[in-house]
């Protein structure tokens, strides 16, 4: 659902990618919260640190390409903290920059 609303965000410019198939093959985070604050009552949402993602792609009909693997490296510093579900989005949207430049 979340690859969905990033590819349609991304399709405001015109280039679709109809019948485009991602995988979510895996995943190595080494995160951390922002700040606690005391007694653990400050920021828990907002994350920095390094995430390694793993995805698989093909293209169905029209592109009918074999799959491919991509390897992303995520990295969010202390001053740009963000949720945990702003970090996957990150991720999938370098994801479809690289998928867009694969294709022919």
């Amino acid at each position: 659902m979340l690859a969905q609303q990033v590819a349609f965000e991304q399709d405001a410019d015109g280039h679709r990618l109809d019948g485009l198939k991602i995988g979510f093959k895996a995943m190595h985070v080494k995160l951390c919260a922002k700040s606690w604050g005391v007694f653990g009552t400050g920021d828990r949402q907002a994350l920095s640190g390094d995430v390694d993602f793993v995805f698989e792609w093909s293209g169905g009909p029209p592109l009918s390409m074999e799959p491919r693997t991509v390897r992303l490296k995520i990295k969010v510093g202390k001053d740009q903290a963000m949720p945990s579900n702003d970090i996957m989005r990150e991720g999938l949207n370098q994801l479809l920059v690289r998928i867009r430049q694969d294709l022919p």
